[in-house]
């Protein structure tokens, strides 16, 4: 999940982050190697922490945080052509897409 531009103003509301939350809980924590947060902003791992009492213990050990200088984490985690996988560093085909992502192209 990229989250370069993110900021408290452009944020989903309360309800839309905790639906989330449960379906990569009971949806997709068993089927999934790892949740990488890219560039999350600070805020991201204090609100972690205080969640992470109430996620399961082994969804909790999927979460990674990682930021642009961090190349070794990511090999570590999703290979070496992180960068292809994932689009980190490539442009935004709409303002609103992450990077790297065409629509028309991907769907």
């Amino acid at each position: 999940m990229h989250l370069n531009d993110f900021s408290l103003l452009n944020n989903p509301p309360w309800s839309v982050t905790k639906e989330t939350m449960e379906m990569l809980m009971c949806c997709f924590a068993e089927c999934c190697g790892h949740i990488v947060l890219h560039n999350a902003p600070s805020v991201f791992s204090m609100v972690f922490s205080m969640c992470k009492p109430f996620i399961d213990p082994k969804t909790g050990t999927k979460i990674v945080f990682v930021k642009d200088g961090d190349d070794a984490a990511c090999r570590d985690i999703i290979g070496d052509d992180w960068r292809a996988l994932t689009g980190a560093g490539l442009p935004r085909a709409a303002p609103k897409s992450s990077p790297g992502y065409v629509h028309g192209a991907n769907w």
